[in-house]
């Protein structure tokens, strides 16, 4: 920001500049708080890393945002990915990893901080790593079923010295994997942390800004297709979905756009197609900004569909989630998320217990266990008082199993 200071630290060992990761819009809403508080750590200097892709809807340039903030804008880079198939996507990541690479020589930051794992934050993780800049991610440890993203995920979980998880179970994937202990920090989700610190816009500001009104029952509806499964697959089940919400005419739904996987424009297809038939109950919104997001919760009776928020983040706002398919399975659920198959009929029954009055009280009354009441905090101070030396020597975590058997030296196998 404005204020930081250019100055090292009188510790060579502290950290002093560090540049945060930023894909889409809704990290740089995830990730802004956790610049501002280390800002206020005058010792430490954040810059802001952005990359988008042109062809994605989802996915625009936040570089005005970040400079409006009063953040350092080390670089903003264009992407191309013209199809949304894995070939192309591949070609990209290679294309992000060169850039990165020299954005990196110039930023020279002593850290990076990344969240996720989408495959432009894998490319810079990469590019970081064989430049000796320690790594520190956010999000490890977790789970998308038949999705290409756990392999991406694991694999900047391993390139990263430093990590924050969102619950314990996530923490001891890591460790599985080799982290080490001291190393591994359950922070609780960035994600829930910034909802419960939210204040909302108001419903007719949300309203206008949108073109939406919600009335007095509303859907919030995200379906992504799976990347390990043929664009035909998420249209059938997309059609599925559609049919079981066409069984509630009087229902509003705000439906946002599907990720850039393989499938994607097939599910947009189905979706203009209903909004068109429907112009009065039904709005397409390629993106919405994280505090209309947010906003948006505290104005619908239930999220639909199978994103991460539906599971992960919207508990919080005390409303069902009705979670579709496996996209999310393996994931820690809150007794507020309804499970069930990309299949009409359990579709509709899991939607209908969601606005039952039953299904309303026990969202109510849910706990989150993605929730720690001092994220943040905990991200921060973990971050200024690291060791850019230890960072810098990760040492793998060797685990010893109970049953005896041995691998190498020490009498331990190595895991």
């Amino acid at each position: 920001m404005e204020n930081q200071q250019e100055t090292k630290q009188e510790n060579p060992d502290r950290i002093s500049r560090l540049a945060i990761v930023v894909n889409t819009p809704a990290d740089w809403g995830m990730l802004s708080p956790i610049a501002e508080r280390l800002c206020q750590d005058a010792a430490i200097n954040v810059s802001v890393i952005a990359t988008h892709v042109l062809s994605d809807p989802k996915c625009p340039s936040v570089a005005e945002d970040i400079k409006a903030q009063g953040f350092e804008l080390a670089a903003d880079i264009e992407l191309q990915c013209q199809r949304d198939d894995m070939t192309e996507k591949a070609v990209m990541t290679g294309v992000c990893l060169s850039e990165a690479a020299k954005v990196l020589e110039k930023n020279n930051p002593d850290v990076i901080l990344i969240f996720g794992a989408r495959t432009e934050a894998l490319a810079i993780a990469v590019a970081a790593t064989i430049m000796h800049i320690p790594v520190i991610h956010i999000g490890g440890g977790e789970t998308s079923q038949n999705s290409v993203e756990d392999s991406i995920r694991n694999s900047i979980s391993k390139l990263a010295a430093l990590h924050f998880t969102a619950t314990d179970p996530f923490r001891m994937r890591l460790i599985q994997m080799g982290e080490p202990l001291e190393n591994v920090i359950n922070s609780g989700s960035v994600g829930v942390y910034n909802l419960k610190n939210h204040k909302p816009i108001s419903r007719e500001e949300l309203e206008r800004q949108i073109g939406f009104e919600f009335s007095e029952c509303a859907l919030l509806v995200t379906f992504h297709p799976l990347n390990t499964e043929k664009p035909e697959n998420a249209q059938a089940q997309c059609n599925e979905l559609i049919t079981a919400l066409n069984r509630f005419p009087s229902i509003k739904l705000l439906i946002l756009y599907p990720n850039s996987e393989t499938g994607q424009s097939e599910i947009i297809t189905l979706w203009e197609e209903l909004e068109k038939s429907n112009p009065q109950r039904v709005k397409l919104v390629k993106n919405l900004s994280h505090d209309q997001y947010h906003s948006a919760l505290a104005y619908v009776k239930a999220v639909v569909g199978n994103s991460y928020t539906g599971v992960v983040v919207v508990p919080s706002m005390r409303i069902p989630t009705v979670n579709i398919g496996d996209r999310q399975k393996g994931k820690t659920v809150a007794s507020s998320v309804i499970n069930c198959r990309p299949v009409a009929d359990e579709i509709y029954r899991a939607i209908n217990y969601a606005l039952s009055e039953k299904g309303q009280e026990a969202a109510a009354v849910t706990q989150n266990p993605y929730y720690k009441p001092k994220t943040i905090q905990i991200i921060v101070d973990a971050i200024r008082n690291a060791s850019l030396q230890k960072l810098r020597n990760k040492k793998f975590h060797t685990i010893q199993l109970a049953y005896g058997s041995s691998y190498g030296q020490n009498g331990c196998v190595e895991i």
